[in-house]
């Protein structure tokens, strides 16, 4: 079916975290894709010491090659079914020496779209079986999903809003500063 991708949201699933793609149809019909995601972190330095920590923790991981200023360099890729990769590799990898943690900052919708290779707002090809429809919205569970052969969008209702704010001080706070102009597009 082919569907096109709006927007992305992640949450907690029961084991690893969820990717929600909301979707639109061709015929207007609004859809949600629900994929479980591990995402994954890189780990360079004395890899060793970090597949020890890893393991210790129960991680997956695998080792590869990667480019850290234009060298490249060996590393492990840490895969973790947390949304809290930030802190998580922090507490595993952050007490030992010689160690840098890369990619552990990126949202997880941001990582997933950098893993998968799929754009916002372009055609998606989903291979999913309905699983029901909540609110009017079809959901779908798993499948496969890959980049379809790109057209015109679909007709969308679209609004756009911007909010100005003037900090007289710093930047500004809600608590504090006014709201001097609200854009309505």
């Amino acid at each position: 079916m082919k569907l096109w991708l709006l927007d992305l949201a992640s949450g907690l699933g029961e084991e690893n975290p969820i990717i929600s793609l909301w979707l639109k149809g061709e015929d207007g019909s609004t859809w949600l894709l629900r994929r479980e995601y591990v995402p994954s972190f890189y780990v360079v330095g004395d890899l060793e010491r970090a597949a020890s920590a890893a393991k210790a923790e129960g991680l997956r991981l695998e080792r590869c090659s990667r480019k850290l200023k234009g060298k490249p360099v060996e590393a492990l890729r840490v895969y973790a079914g947390r949304e809290d990769l930030d802190a998580y590799a922090s507490k595993v990898f952050g007490r030992i020496k010689g160690l840098e943690v890369y990619e552990d900052d990126l949202r997880l919708t941001t990582k997933y779209l950098i893993e998968t290779g799929l754009k916002p707002c372009s055609w998606l090809d989903v291979q999913a079986e309905p699983s029901g429809e909540k609110d009017g919205v079809r959901v779908l569970e798993g499948g496969e999903v890959r980049e379809a052969e790109q057209a015109p969008p679909p007709r969308l209702r679209v609004m756009a809003i911007d909010f100005i704010f003037f900090g007289e001080r710093g930047s500004a706070q809600a608590d504090r500063d006014p709201i001097r102009l609200i854009s309505l597009c």
